[in-house]
């Protein structure tokens, strides 16, 4: 029964959580399709309604729609992002174009978009409070964004882009943990560890255990990763970490985003122009408080200059403590974390 699936069932562990320890892989997949069908139920619902538009009927059932599926999507992409095993990988492949397919089921279906412009046609004799009318406001201008009022040439080939931009998105995601996954600096030789406190080699020993290696090893992951930029005493090793971290996804073999990258990019701005934008920045921030990316470069001008002689000074300082240690070099990024909490302690 599906009631009783761990991924799909309501959360009652401590605090409200899940139940974490009884979630598999194998559960993902049935809790996905009850929870997909769950929704298209609501939204047949909805979009067969025929009294006359209201708050009551028409936005409230929208809020409450798919809390199923928001339920199983949360539970499992919060496991993608910290468990990230091959099996959950391999249904985010499948699923993130199905939850675009499902999102798109509703944002661009004309009957619930007809309610909601006739509701917004005569807001100001509905009688709504402040809350209420920004809700109105906020949930057409959100269909209106995912297509809802384009033609039906338009309203096809956005969903093709969305479905499409949700599988590179989730192939880039993956990318970038399996550089992360594959990668593993063995400290070998006790000076490999110079300036590493306990707790990291510790840690860096569990992780050497779970890749079947004997020496501690620094991953890319950013709990392995950053603290090894901070504490370690070795130069070298801390720039071949910084190096990795920086490349992942950005380099040849299987794990290249950068031809996802171009076509995330292009696929982008062909959105924007089907919505009537210029391009894809002007989209994301028109929905944003500073409205233009005109008006966003102008704020990031206008504290450029003070952040940098900010940065600059407490690179001078910085630079000062690694010369007072015979540190004849050059400040570089690898070397910024390390320097700055000597700098702060």
């Amino acid at each position: 029964m599906i009631e009783h699936n761990p991924a799909y069932r309501p959360w009652d562990g401590p605090h409200g959580a899940p139940d974490f320890a009884s979630v598999r892989a194998e559960h993902f997949a049935p809790a996905f399709e009850a929870a997909f069908a769950e929704r298209r139920r609501e939204i047949d619902a909805l979009a067969a309604e025929t009294a006359e538009p209201t708050f009551a009927n028409t936005l409230l059932p929208l809020e409450r729609l798919g809390r199923a599926l928001e339920r199983v999507a949360s539970l499992f992409f919060h496991l993608v992002g910290t468990v990230g095993d091959e099996a959950l990988e391999a249904i985010e492949r499948e699923v993130a174009p199905r939850l675009a397919r499902e999102g798109n089921l509703l944002y661009l279906n004309p009957a619930i978009f007809a309610r909601i412009e006739r509701l917004w046609a005569k807001r100001d004799a509905l009688g709504l409070d402040a809350e209420q009318m920004r809700l109105l406001e906020r949930t057409r201008r959100s269909f209106v964004r995912r297509g809802a009022a384009l033609d039906e040439k338009g309203k096809v080939r956005f969903a093709e882009i969305a479905e499409r931009l949700a599988s590179l998105g989730a192939a880039f995601g993956q990318n970038v943990i399996g550089d992360e996954r594959s990668y593993a600096l063995a400290l070998d030789d006790p000076d490999d560890r110079a300036g590493l406190p306990p707790s990291f080699i510790d840690a860096a020993l569990t992780s050497a255990k779970a890749r079947g290696a004997a020496a501690p090893v620094v991953t890319l992951s950013r709990s392995s990763f950053e603290p090894f930029q901070e504490f370690s005493e070795r130069r070298d090793l801390r720039e071949k970490t910084f190096e990795a971290f920086f490349s992942r996804g950005a380099h040849d073999g299987a794990h290249d985003n950068r031809p996802i990258m171009a076509e995330t990019l292009a696929l982008r701005d062909e959105r924007a122009k089907l919505l009537g934008f210029a391009s894809h920045a002007d989209f994301k921030f028109d929905d944003s408080m500073a409205k233009t990316p005109d008006a966003a470069e102008r704020l990031i001008a206008s504290v450029w200059a003070p952040a940098c002689a900010k940065v600059a000074g407490e690179a001078a300082e910085m630079q000062a403590i690694a010369a007072a240690e015979g540190g004849n070099f050059q400040l570089k990024p690898w070397d910024w974390r390390h320097y700055a909490r000597k700098r702060r302690a």
